[in-house]
């Protein structure tokens, strides 16, 4: 039985020294940005084994745009661009779980695009992360941002990341105001681990710097929206609101707003029709809609034929009497 138990151990350790020893390493070093692609993938096709695990430093180029096609099937990449360059992805990569970027450059279409399965993402030595913004990992549950320059992080970013449990932001010059008391109340209510110190010598989640801030809602670290609206903190509560006007957010998903069934809602001068998101204005017959394309002007065709009638008669009765 020992033995079997001991053969089972070693096993399972000289299958995660295989895992490690199976990544493929690319030294790319080239002048020309429309090599990069090419000259990765004579790397790949040379590799001794196929790996879902690969590391790509690529040296030589600075101000350049580098395009890149990310191979189907990796799953963690580790990314090292120097020089100032822009990157770009032709292709999104929606396998890639571990995504490891250290450079020095631009985020450019498709970079953070499709990463459904991404559990990992370390950008050491930013200055920024604000290029995240826009972006949801639905399975993200770690970010690693080290030894950078980065003073704040955006509550909005961490709001959207709901498996997101664990930061590592050491190494970098925090302010800890008032807009980062969110990091407090993840690690008292939520359980997540934030490491990284505040230009005080404070950690960051630590409640004493957070002493003197107006009381903030995080509700939307707990609400889920769909994923045409956001979600909105006030002081007691928040709610989900469509990224698109004219929508309103009703059985958690995003529906067309009438706004003829309420005047207050249109500034239509006679007419309302209403459209998906929006509405137009019209006028009835006999007027002629403005070049503001909500009031109408004009003269009644009916009630000028009346009156043009009326006269005509009056006339007729003058002249018989006449």
């Amino acid at each position: 039985m020992m033995f079997i138990c001991i053969s089972a151990i070693l096993w399972l350790f000289c299958g995660t020294i295989s895992l490690v020893s199976s990544q493929i390493t690319c030294d790319i070093t080239t002048s020309d940005p429309a090599n990069v692609t090419s000259l990765i993938q004579d790397c790949i096709n040379n590799a001794s084994s196929p790996s879902s695990s690969h590391t790509y430093h690529i040296r030589g180029m600075e101000g350049q745009t580098i395009m890149l096609d990310i191979p189907a099937g990796v799953s963690f990449l580790y990314l090292h661009v120097y020089g100032n360059n822009e990157l770009i992805f032709n292709n999104p990569a929606p396998d890639i779980r571990l995504y490891n970027i250290q450079l020095n450059a631009i985020f450019g279409e498709n970079v953070f695009t499709g990463l459904y399965e991404l559990t990992s993402l370390d950008l050491s030595y930013s200055d920024t992360i604000d290029f995240l913004l826009n972006y949801t990992f639905p399975k993200l549950e770690t970010l690693i941002v080290l030894y950078g320059e980065l003073q704040t992080l955006d509550q909005k970013f961490f709001e959207k990341q709901k498996s997101l449990n664990t930061i590592d932001a050491r190494g970098n010059p925090f302010n800890c105001d008032c807009d980062m008391s969110w990091t407090n109340h993840v690690t008292d209510n939520l359980g997540w681990t934030i490491i990284g110190t505040c230009t005080n010598g404070n950690s960051i989640s630590n409640s004493s710097n957070y002493l003197f801030c107006n009381q903030s809602s995080f509700n939307c670290f707990t609400v889920t929206c769909s994923s045409d609206s956001v979600c909105v903190n006030t002081l007691n509560s928040s709610f989900c609101e469509c990224v698109e006007a004219g929508y309103l957010f009703e059985n958690d998903t995003c529906v067309d707003m009438d706004e003829c069934s309420n005047s207050a809602d249109n500034n239509c001068d006679q007419v309302c029709t209403n459209t998906n998101g929006s509405y137009t204005c019209s006028c009835n017959t006999g007027f002629t809609l403005n070049s503001d394309m909500s009031t109408c002007s004009g003269v009644n065709k009916l009630a000028s034929e009346g009156i043009l009638l009326l006269f005509l008669l009056l006339s007729f009765l003058v002249w018989q009497l006449l």
